[in-house]
Formats: C-alpha cells, sequence, structure tokens
C-alpha cells in the first residue's frame, strides 16, 4: 500500500511539473508571437512607405506593382496604409527604407498557399495519438 501511495505522489508531483513548465513554454511562444506580430508589422509599414514614394514619384499602381513584383490589388494596398497612416500627420514619422529590397512577403490577406488538407488531418491524428498517452 505504502508504495502504491508513494507512486501516486510521485506521479502527481510530475504532473505538476509537467503542467508548470507547459505554462511557461506557452508564455514564452505568446511573447515570441507578439514580437514576431510587431517587427511584421513594422516591415510592412516599411513595405507600404516604400511603395507609396514609388507612387508618388509619377509611376501608375501597375508599374508599382511590376517594379515590385506584386499584384496590382496588393501594390494599392499597400499604397493606401501608407496614406492611411501620414494623413493628416503634419511630422514625417515614416519608417526609415532599410538597404536591400523591401518588396517581398507582402501580406495581403489569408495564406495564398494554405496547408492542404491531408496535412490538417495528420496534424489532427498526431495530436489525437498524444491524447491517449498516460499523463
Amino acid at each position: 500500500m505504502k508504495q502504491y501511495i508513494a507512486a501516486w505522489d510521485a506521479i502527481t508531483a510530475c504532473q505538476i511539473a509537467r503542467d508548470r513548465d507547459v505554462e511557461a513554454l506557452q508564455q514564452q511562444i505568446i511573447a515570441v508571437q507578439a514580437r514576431a506580430a510587431e517587427q511584421i508589422a513594422e516591415h510592412q509599414a516599411r513595405q507600404a512607405y516604400a511603395a507609396a514614394t514609388i507612387r508618388d514619384q509619377g509611376q501608375t499602381d501597375h508599374e508599382v506593382a511590376d517594379l515590385l513584383e506584386i499584384t496590382p490589388k496588393q501594390a494599392r494596398q499597400l499604397i493606401n496604409a501608407a496614406r492611411a497612416t501620414t494623413d493628416g500627420d503634419t511630422s514625417d514619422h515614416r519608417p526609415p527604407l532599410s538597404a536591400g529590397r523591401t518588396s517581398q512577403p507582402v501580406e495581403t490577406g489569408p495564406d495564398p498557399h494554405p496547408p492542404s488538407r491531408s496535412a490538417v488531418t495528420l496534424g489532427r491524428a498526431a495530436d489525437d495519438d498524444s491524447a491517449g498517452t498516460p499523463g
């Protein structure tokens, strides 16, 4: 009986430690995602500013799109985004352009290459298998 209770206590301690470690990792994931989202937003603002600058130099939306190797719709979205952030602002808070190419990638909506249905199904199968293991 003592061995059973000792094993029960050890299992409980392992589960508590596991849950604590998982929570810490989840907090790290949240922090990494927030940091990445902030950096991506900054880069997207720089892309928008670059596209608007090209447009302001006399290029058409189609010419901007061709130059940046994006669709005209994406070019218009970038240009409009840049204008929306600078409208009514008398000071120049536009981000500086970095060296190198800033035209790719452009995120303008849902992922154009979502995972295949089989990949999603396989992911769920893997999750289902792990759920059956004793914790």
